[in-house]
């Protein structure tokens, strides 16, 4: 069978030199189905059983051929192959009887309803579709085996696309195709680094080149470096780029800590570095009081979690008793937080910090307060009303 590994239709674009292809996901389909085509034609072995050994070794025709012939043997014991052809061809291990019982979840099925590798483990298609989609969902489908435990056939994709749901079998065409060009070691493929790209790069160079212009352009117009992976950089060499790079990292980094230090002042108490460019020198630190905004804003969910609370049905104890434990933790967290500010502040008290900053915290901390004991009140009368909480 002859197969032109050049002939796919839709090439997007070509350089003059040709030293590269820019490839649709038609294309590259087209690509993976030649080379599936060309194992199974020159091994005498179905489609699906070539897609899965070309997917073992990395779509390296080369390396399968080379394996087959060496030790075909190994090969099928490798990849959960049967040494019986016509039972790989097979979707299901035939069974005489006419009733069997699904080893998954053991219940009964008529010989239609029931499948199973070449192995002949019976499972019934629920069970099959569940164990299929999955394994899909978590990209473990290239060499899937039989659900029985120890059993190493395996489950080629004849069986997974009769047996998975359609979102699956379309999700597992997309990742046969982002396994074609990611892991292909016959052709050098890579994906168009820009986002939201759908193309893939053909490089038709072989390593052996002297080209110092590694440079592609793809059809959404973004060029880059094959080599690298920077942006297209011609005349100049991948090696001189990278160290370009890395001074102009540490130039950024030098330059930006120069301006902090020369521009801004560390706050005496967080640290964090302040700009002041006009109005007047006083300061104020907002680490104090956006954690005092937060503690008041605590107070007011638990105001009125307590109503909530207060409301429950009596008869619904479990709820209530739920609600009371997550009601204690918020309330043993919260009062760490204002425990932890209040300490801080008085700190700073101490230490001199500035009037308008204590008159402005000093306030907060008075709402906090009167809200929390508001929140105490309304727990104390629901107790004295006699509502079992």
């Amino acid at each position: 069978m002859e197969t032109d590994y050049d002939d796919y239709s839709h090439i997007a674009e070509e350089e003059n030199d040709n030293h590269f292809s820019v490839l649709t996901e038609s294309d590259i389909k087209l690509l993976q189905n030649n080379d599936i085509n060309h194992i199974s034609s020159i091994l005498s072995i179905s489609k699906a059983t070539s897609s899965l050994l070309l997917s073992h070794y990395n779509w390296n025709i080369t390396q399968v051929m080379e394996s087959w012939f060496d030790n075909q043997q190994k090969v099928q014991k490798i990849t959960g192959l049967s040494s019986n052809q016509s039972q790989i061809q097979q979707l299901g291990f035939p069974i005489s009887s006419q009733i069997h019982t699904c080893d998954i979840c053991f219940e009964t099925f008529s010989k239609d309803d029931i499948k199973s590798s070449w192995c002949g483990h019976p499972f019934c298609i629920d069970c099959w579709n569940q164990y299929i989609d999955t394994n899909i969902d978590d990209r473990n489908c290239f060499e899937l085996r039989c659900p029985q435990p120890s059993c190493n056939a395996a489950v080629d994709e004849d069986m997974i696309y009769q047996l998975a749901s359609e979102s699956r079998k379309i999700k597992y065409d997309r990742f046969l195709i982002r396994s074609y060009v990611e892991t292909n070691k016959n052709r050098k493929l890579k994906w168009c680094p820009a986002p939201d790209c759908g193309y893939a790069i053909d490089y038709n160079l072989p390593d052996s080149s002297s080209r110092l212009n590694h440079d592609v352009r793809c059809l959404c117009y973004h060029s880059f470096c094959w080599n690298c992976g920077e942006e297209a950089h011609a005349p100049v060499d991948c090696e001189t780029v990278a160290k370009w790079m890395g001074k102009i990292s540490s130039d950024i980094v030098i330059s930006t800590n120069t301006w902090i230090i020369a521009n801004t002042k560390p706050c005496p108490n967080c640290k964090i570095p302040i700009q002041k460019n006009e109005g007047c020198h006083l300061m104020n630190c907002r680490l104090y009081y956006d954690a005092w905004k937060q503690i008041v804003e605590g107070r007011r969910i638990l105001k009125w979690a307590d109503v909530y609370g207060y409301n429950l049905p009596e008869n619904e104890n479990a709820k209530i008793e739920f609600f009371e434990h997550i009601k204690g933790m918020s309330q043993v967290a919260l009062d760490k937080l204002q425990h932890s500010a209040e300490t801080e502040l008085g700190k700073e008290l101490e230490n001199g910090f500035d009037v308008v900053s204590v008159k402005k915290y000093t306030g907060v901390k008075r709402v906090s307060r009167e809200t929390g004991d508001n929140s105490n009140q309304n727990r104390n009368t629901r107790r004295r009303s006699g509502i079992q909480v």
